[in-house]
């Protein structure tokens, strides 16, 4: 005869949130894209510097204000500054070879309307013809292949060589998708990565200790 048992187990699962105050949320978001930055440098030895001064009041905006500023209307290519009001034209300052560029800043919907228009073309093409448009796309979206596949489309050309060594030092610091979309890799191969290295998944925790350790100086690029 079989004998059937029904067992009930009650698990109580504890959950911690971590709770942050506006200022503390600001200084989060500001650090995660401060690495964002650091690590588009080391895949493509150029490094982008949203940049804005409100001509009004003079301040100096953050990159986390000057993305917040954005009204995504693709004719307004301004910002705003969030203590007087006052719309401006950001810029990008791109460090690359010994020399500094200047270049127009665009907020995400402008630069994937600009993309849409331009189409697929090789990164040396598009730095060539469209440097602001090219740059932005990658502040935004980390890579070139993820700005084209925001707008559907399939991006053929390989824009990182050896990836694998520049991304190591940002794994676990950043989020698997993200170090992946900088790196135009999938998830699964940035995951992998990290899994045979034995480092620990990001967590919003941890990046919150990581940017409170850090000197307030490292926020006022």
């Amino acid at each position: 005869m079989l004998g059937l048992s029904l067992s009930h187990r009650l698990e109580q699962k504890l959950e911690h949130k971590l709770n942050l105050s506006h200022e503390q949320r600001l200084r989060l978001r500001t650090h995660v894209f401060s690495l964002k930055i650091e690590l588009i440098e080391a895949l493509r030895a150029e490094r982008y510097n949203p940049s804005g001064e409100c001509p009004r009041c003079m301040h100096k905006l953050t990159h986390v204000e000057i993305l917040s500023g954005f009204n995504r209307d693709p004719e307004d290519y301004t910002t705003k500054c969030p203590r007087c009001n006052t719309r401006f034209e950001p810029r990008l300052i791109m460090f690359g070879n010994d020399v500094r560029v200047e270049l127009p800043f665009y907020c995400d919907c402008q630069a994937l309307s600009k993309l849409m228009v331009i189409g697929a073309q090789t990164a040396e093409e598009l730095s060539r013809r469209y440097p602001a448009v090219y740059r932005t796309c990658i502040v935004h979206h980390g890579s070139i292949k993820a700005a084209y596949k925001a707008i559907n489309i399939d991006y053929p050309y390989e824009e990182i060589s050896d990836w694998i060594s520049k991304v190591t030092p940002f794994l676990g610091r950043l989020q698997d998708t993200e170090i992946a979309r900088c790196a135009g890799v999938s998830v699964y191969k940035v995951r992998k990565l990290r899994h045979s290295m034995d480092i620990p998944r990001y967590t919003t925790e941890k990046a919150f200790t990581e940017s409170m350790n850090l000197d307030d100086d490292y926020y006022d690029d």
